[in-house]
């Protein structure tokens, strides 16, 4: 055979070859075992999930306390405050006119002084009835009884024990009338402690109403303490619940204010249509010892967590998707197998070729490192600093459902219910997980990932389970010591290992 033609035959044959073996190295649906190429992954870490529902709401004070005007007590005179004044406990309200209750005390005191001259004619009787007692007693002692009768003793003995039944009655008579006595004076002093002419305040606030024509109540209060009123829809109400912790903002407000979501109607606003979406009213109670400043954090909304990056992620995720490891390998890390399979000891650091042990601690930095991915009146209410206007519309957000130190990972790293995670000894293994709170991109996996553990970003890249992968060489970590330490043919040998596993 001729040398040219031998040649031709050769080269055909080496490029059928390379052919074949690209195409089926590239072709997805190639029946012969391909190897996992991982180009990127992240560290599952723990973070706290809070999930919220945000809607608006309006300030209205907690409580409205009525004031009620009593004709008995006295004729109307006038008031004291006008509509929208700040009130305090005991501020005088109104005034009226004490005839009626002059008339009253003159009335108790006349008869309390009648009480009091009969008690003082009790008191003499009692004197009398005793000194004639005493006379008796005397006269009958110094008599001398007449032989054989005893008439003069027996009468007087009679005479005493009539006077001391009389002093008896008396006296009872007298503890009556004291009583009696006792009983107009708590009037008397029960009327002159009402008798003052004006009414107070029972509690601090504000004067909403006032009904000068004298219907009851005469005028309402409100109270300063504040509260938001709101409406959510029939869609919305199942999302609420009474005690969640819930966040108040505002324009006017310097801080957020934390409450708790106090009542949600089970009943709608309005009477139900049929062409009319029902809507639910809830009530929040500010706490106004509760502020959270500014650099304490964002109020965190639906779809973030705590750990805030883009869209509300927080991942442990490889710079330019590759471990940036130093690459040290001498000749003894280094060993080619007959299939052609790079294989490393415990030592060896080298992590783009399949047969890689991987090892990650705390001060790895490429894996370590998180991408932070009604009224006429304005009614002001001074609450720990900050200024709450009744009748203003506010933002809400209420914390719904909240997980603290939860595992978590991506919803683009989950294969359906499982992970890709990858072992320390540079397997990927398939993992079953339980699922819980996701919130946006973050999801908190229950059972089945481990914190620190290594997870497949990209779930599409595993070609087989419990094999070993290969990753994309990180040039600008490659150290050029180990290099120099190796034989030029191993070098060349060690990258057409790592070509062909591509």
């Amino acid at each position: 055979m001729k040398p040219k033609k031998k040649t031709a035959i050769i080269a055909g044959s080496t490029l059928l070859f390379l052919s074949v073996n690209v195409f089926l190295t590239l072709d997805k649906d190639s029946p012969v075992n391909r190897t996992s190429f991982i180009t990127n992954w992240t560290q599952a870490a723990t973070e706290n999930l809070t999930k919220t529902f945000e809607t608006e709401g309006v300030v209205v004070p907690a409580e409205e306390h009525p004031v009620y005007y009593n004709p008995e007590q006295g004729g109307f005179k006038g008031f004291l405050v006008k509509k929208g004044d700040a009130v305090t406990e005991g501020t005088p309200l109104y005034e009226y006119t004490s005839e009626r209750i002059d008339a009253d005390s003159d009335r108790l005191q006349s008869e309390k002084l009648q009480l009091d001259r009969e008690l003082a004619l009790i008191d003499e009787q009692i004197q009398q009835l005793k000194y004639l007692k005493s006379v008796s007693a005397s006269a009958t002692g110094s008599s001398v009884p007449v032989s054989g009768s005893t008439t003069s003793g027996a009468s007087g003995t009679l005479v005493e024990v009539t006077i001391e039944k009389e002093i008896y009655d008396k006296e009872r008579e007298r503890t009556q009338v004291l009583q009696e006595i006792g009983e107009y004076e708590d009037r008397i002093s029960t009327l002159n402690e009402t008798s003052q002419l004006d009414v107070g305040s029972a509690v601090s606030g504000f004067v909403k109403d006032i009904d000068y024509k004298l219907g009851n109540p005469v005028m309402t209060i409100i109270s300063d303490t504040p509260k938001v009123k709101g409406t959510v829809t029939e869609h919305d109400l199942t999302q609420l619940q009474s005690g969640m912790r819930a966040y108040i903002t505002s324009n006017l407000l310097k801080d957020k204010l934390e409450g708790t979501l106090t009542s949600v109607s089970s009943y709608p606003e309005s009477d139900p249509h049929v062409k009319k979406e029902s809507v639910f009213p809830f009530e929040i109670e500010i706490n106004p010892d509760a502020l959270l400043m500014e650099d304490d954090g964002e109020v965190i909304g639906e779809g973030q967590t705590d750990e805030t990056g883009t869209d509300g992620e927080s991942s442990s995720e490889t710079d330019d998707n590759s471990f940036e490891t130093d690459l040290e390998t001498t000749d003894d890390d280094l060993e080619t197998t007959d299939d052609a399979e790079l294989e490393t000891t415990d030592d060896t650091d080298l992590e783009t070729i399949e047969g890689t042990d991987l090892e990650t601690t705390e001060d790895t930095e490429n894996n370590g490192d998180t991408n932070t991915d009604s009224n006429d009146a304005s009614y002001q209410l001074n609450s720990a600093d900050a200024q709450v206007v009744l009748g203003s519309h506010v933002q809400v957000t209420v914390v719904t459902d909240e997980v603290t130190n939860a595992v978590t990972a991506s919803t683009e790293e989950l294969a359906g219910s499982h992970v890709y995670v990858i072992t320390p000894g540079g397997k990927i293994e398939r993992r079953s997980i339980t699922k819980g709170l996701e919130v946006g991109s973050r999801v908190h996996i229950q059972e089945g990932l481990n914190p620190g553990e290594l997870v497949v970003a990209n779930p599409d890249q595993v070609a087989r389970n419990k094999h070993r992968f290969v990753t994309p060489l990180k040039s600008r970590n490659l150290n050029l010591a180990a290099f120099k330490s190796e034989k030029p043919v191993d070098v060349l040998k060690f990258i057409g290992v790592g070509f062909s596993k591509r």
